[in-house]
């Protein structure tokens, strides 16, 4: 199994959208973070790690986001201060031990310079420094695992990318597929009406003027007159045949569309279920979610 293949499971075939269901699962895990931070900060440690830190180098945040800094202010570990953050432009004065703005070890503070966090005074070996950070995890497809991410949440990440992959279909359905069906029925059944036209009428792009079907008839040549009206009912039929292959192809696309239009929808419902207990609300037991919750069948 593979991320792939649960999203496979909600979308229908997933050929062709190898890289981008890669980007969307990377993105569904930011934006799940995201989320989980709007309803409640508190979500926010879910996603975190703690990492120490000695020294005055800095620590490289990435990516991530800075959830909480403390400092230990004694060397036995027992008296930890929580260290605020501050602008920039007062790292100086706040290292100077005659500014108002001077950090003791029971107020610490901490600033961001160029992605990394530096703690004033700087952590010792014997005082460190606990930074807890948001971390977007990496995500493994193949072996189904994200770091630093609760398993739990990983099906807010599959579905994320599902109505991605629904959203995408549907795209290439309306501006891809059908642009390619019209293209055919153009060329195809178009052409043969314009030959069974020409055949019925003079028209100066024909190599032997005064050789259709009305000037078979005014010259009462009823062998040439049989002859052509055969060619035009064959022409016709041809039309037809590119016709009735239009008109069950495009009844397969509009099947495909509501199915795909329909399946976003009930993704899109199971997405925001599962975000329904981190909510104190419950999901209203609407017939398109109810039951079992078995995704709906591809029926063609």
């Amino acid at each position: 199994m593979s991320f792939s293949s649960q999203i496979q499971h909600y979308t229908g075939s997933v050929t062709g959208f190898d890289d981008q269901i890669t980007t969307w699962l990377n993105d569904g895990v930011k934006s799940i973070i995201a989320r989980a931070g709007a309803l409640s900060p508190d979500l926010l440690y879910r996603f975190s790690s703690t990492n120490s830190l000695t020294g005055s180098s800095g620590f490289e945040i990435g990516s991530g986001r800075v959830l909480y800094v403390e400092r230990d202010a004694v060397d036995t570990g027992t008296d930890l201060h929580e260290a605020r953050l501050i602008p920039l432009n007062q790292k100086n004065q706040s290292a100077d031990t005659s500014s108002i703005y001077f950090a003791p070890t029971t107020a610490p503070v901490y600033y961001v310079d160029n992605n990394k966090v530096y703690i004033l005074p700087a952590p010792t070996s014997d005082q460190p420094a606990s930074i807890v950070v948001v971390d977007y995890g990496t995500v493994n497809n193949s072996a189904e695992t994200i770091s630093n991410f609760p398993v739990e949440f990983y099906k807010h990440v599959v579905l994320w990318a599902s109505m991605n992959v629904l959203h995408a279909k549907l795209i290439k359905l309306t501006e891809t597929t059908l642009a390619s069906l019209e293209t055919e029925i153009t060329t195809d059944a178009a052409g043969a009406l314009t030959k069974a036209k020409r055949l019925m009428e003079d028209d100066d792009n024909l190599a032997n003027v005064n050789a259709s079907v009305h000037d078979f008839i005014t010259n009462e040549d009823t062998e040439m007159v049989s002859a052509s009206l055969s060619a035009i009912t064959t022409e016709l039929n041809r039309a037809q045949k590119h016709m009735d292959k239009w008109a069950i192809r495009e009844k397969k696309l509009i099947t495909e569309y509501n199915w795909t239009s329909g399946q976003l929808a009930y993704v899109k419902g199971m997405y925001e279920e599962c975000w329904a207990p981190y909510q104190g609300v419950t999901v209203a037991n609407d017939s398109a979610y109810a039951g079992d919750r078995k995704w709906q069948v591809k029926k063609w």
